[in-house]
């Protein structure tokens, strides 16, 4: 996984290899999965895609425009990625 923060957009991309097994089922289990990342990405003004890769394995990439204000600052991330508000945010 790489996570790029420039001043226009966050783009992250995440990259796994081959499955180590056959999937198993998921019975019960149902979801909105990549088109629900989509949507969301999307709705935010961003980009994403998802697909295989040559060898096996699945790529997924986003990237998001930065919608902050003129002169508010951008958000804390800390080392494990949780990203922490602004005081400003008023959270």
């Amino acid at each position: 996984m790489t996570v790029e923060v420039t001043a226009a957009a966050l783009n992250v991309d995440i990259v796994n290899g081959p499955a180590r097994s056959a999937p198993r089922e998921l019975a019960g289990r149902g979801g909105t999965g990549l088109l629900g990342m989509s949507e969301r990405v999307t709705a935010r003004g961003g980009q994403l895609s998802a697909g295989p890769v040559p060898g096996g394995g699945w790529r997924v990439a986003a990237s998001l425009r930065d919608q902050r204000l003129p002169g508010e600052e951008p958000p804390s991330v800390r080392a494990d990625g949780l990203v922490l508000p602004n005081e400003s945010d008023g959270v």
